[in-house]
């Protein structure tokens, strides 16, 4: 069992509470709560088609805001369209779901962020980390930039 796959009381009160959601017609169904913040939650999600694991980020709707989301959801959809490198995740789809009113886009799921990945680690000193985990980094955003008009 992988350490994200644990069984904790946390896991199964947080599976319990979550309300399943589905989009692009039960094609992505949600698993627990998602992570949200700015314009959009980000939940796990099992494609019905492919029985695999992807990320659903679902942007918000609201009165007054849907200028904001149609744009921030068109610009998003277009830079990460144009990126194809293996340090930056990949879009696999997106659309507008009509029956939960609302905006998707549907990513690779990366089981560990950067985040958890330093705190899990330990570095002998910032060359050590340069090459865990900066390079990878810089790589990333070098060729998002060399890609951006």
């Amino acid at each position: 069992m992988r350490g994200s796959d644990r069984l904790t009381m946390g896991t199964v009160a947080e599976r319990k509470e979550a309300k399943r959601l589905s989009f692009a017609e039960a094609r992505y169904i949600t698993r627990g709560n998602p992570r949200s913040g700015g314009l959009a939650s980000v939940y796990r999600a099992t494609d019905a088609e492919t029985g695999e694991t992807v990320a659903l980020k679902v942007f918000r709707t609201g009165e007054g805001t849907d200028e904001v989301i149609e744009e921030s959801f068109r610009r998003e959809v277009q830079a990460l369209s144009d990126l194809r490198h293996p340090n930056i995740v990949r879009i696999l789809d997106s659309g507008r779901d009509d029956d939960n009113e609302a905006h998707f886009v549907v990513m690779e799921w990366v089981e560990q962020d950067l985040r958890s990945l330093c705190e899990s680690r330990e570095f002998a000193d910032w060359a050590a980390y340069y090459q865990a985990i900066g390079k990878g980094v810089l790589d990333a955003l070098v060729f998002a930039h060399s890609r951006s008009t």
